[in-house]
Formats: structure tokens, C-alpha cells, sequence
């Protein structure tokens, strides 16, 4: 199950990022952690750019609301989200259950 954390203005998630994939896809769970799969590699933040329009692509808000609080270098990641509402917590639960 998807881990949230969430307060009246952000809500924080952590994923687990695989670059260099074969095709781009977000959803599932891993420890708690979204599943997110880039074909870009993991140099020079292109990975990370790809993680963040994909993410708010399938949440339907804007990249800058999006931002990566830890794990820069890593797979593991902690992001937080400016907006709290109920409708991305939903969104965000129902792509931890796919």
C-alpha cells in the first residue's frame, strides 16, 4: 500500500524510480513507495525531469508543484506535492493500486 503523508498544504510521497526502462508507466507499490518507470537514464537529472512531467501528467497539475525533497541521486525519492486536496490524495492512492 501506498504510504501518504499529508498535511493542509502538501502531501508527501516517497517512489521508487527505475530509468533507463523500456517504456514509461507509473502505478503499483514497492515498500510503501510509488512505482515510477523513465526510459530517460539516470545523467545529468534527466531521469528526475521525466519523473516529475510524468507524475504531473497522470495527476493533472502543473511540474512546478511537483518537487523532489530528497533522493536527488537516488532511486528512492521523496517528493512532496503542493495541493492537498482530497482529489489528488485519491489519485494518488488509486495509481498505488494499479
Amino acid at each position: 500500500m501506498l504510504e501518504i503523508d499529508r498535511n493542509e498544504k502538501e502531501i508527501f510521497i516517497r517512489l521508487h524510480v527505475t530509468p533507463n526502462s523500456r517504456k514509461t508507466s507509473i502505478g503499483g507499490t514497492m515498500s510503501g513507495a510509488l512505482k515510477i518507470s523513465v526510459r530517460e537514464p539516470a545523467d545529468q537529472g534527466k531521469a528526475n525531469a521525466a519523473v516529475l512531467r510524468l507524475l504531473a501528467s497522470s495527476l493533472g497539475l502543473k511540474k512546478d508543484l511537483i518537487r523532489i525533497k530528497s533522493g536527488q541521486t537516488s532511486r528512492r525519492k521523496r517528493i512532496s506535492i503542493s495541493d492537498s486536496s482530497t482529489e489528488i490524495y485519491e489519485a494518488l492512492l488509486a495509481l498505488g493500486e494499479q
